[in-house]
């Protein structure tokens, strides 16, 4: 469906440190777009995720920070829709703030129908805050649509740098 990892694979894990990416705080939402060419439900919705505001001098700013949580929202106009959210589920969670790793969720038992997607990443709490990776030492994922949505509405980029992998498996109506 969408993959986006490139040389690293879900078990990889990653040290924050020299690395960078999208942001993702409670004003600001983002993910990848995706199609689905008919009916499915996603089997894995994840990316290479840190939900540390900030390390300071090697300590981690980020105490008491919940999984992500990722959003499946239409494509309207071609940006992800601001107002609905069509399902949503909590990644895993590594729980260390100074590691990158690949976190994920299932949406077995909801079908969607055809068409495009985003996948957006949002914390689960006001307060946390992290980033989608864009580039780690060493390491530089594929490049993928995304989608952001702010408090101002929601945008498109064609391209850029994220770790994502979205996969999909069709159902019968």
């Amino acid at each position: 469906m969408l993959d986006t990892l490139g040389a690293a694979t879900p078990t990889t894990r990653f040290s924050v440190f020299g690395s960078g990416g999208n942001g993702i705080f409670s004003e600001q939402f983002i993910g990848p777009q995706f199609t689905l060419p008919r009916r499915s439900v996603l089997t894995q919705v994840g990316g290479f995720v840190n939900n540390c505001d900030s390390i300071l001098s090697g300590v981690p700013q980020c105490p008491n920070t919940r999984p992500f949580v990722v959003q499946i929202r239409r494509s309207v106009n071609g940006a992800p829709d601001p107002r609905l959210v069509v399902a949503a589920a909590p990644l895993t969670h590594d729980n260390d703030p100074l590691v990158i790793s690949f976190e994920s969720a299932r949406f077995d038992d909801i079908p969607l129908e055809a068409g495009t997607y985003f996948a957006i990443f949002t914390p689960q709490q006001a307060g946390d805050a992290g980033f989608l990776v864009g580039s780690v030492l060493g390491y530089t994922p594929g490049i993928a649509a995304v989608g952001t949505i702010t408090p101002a509405g929601s945008t498109f980029d064609a391209a850029a740098h994220t770790a994502v992998r979205i996969v999909a498996r069709p159902v019968r109506r």
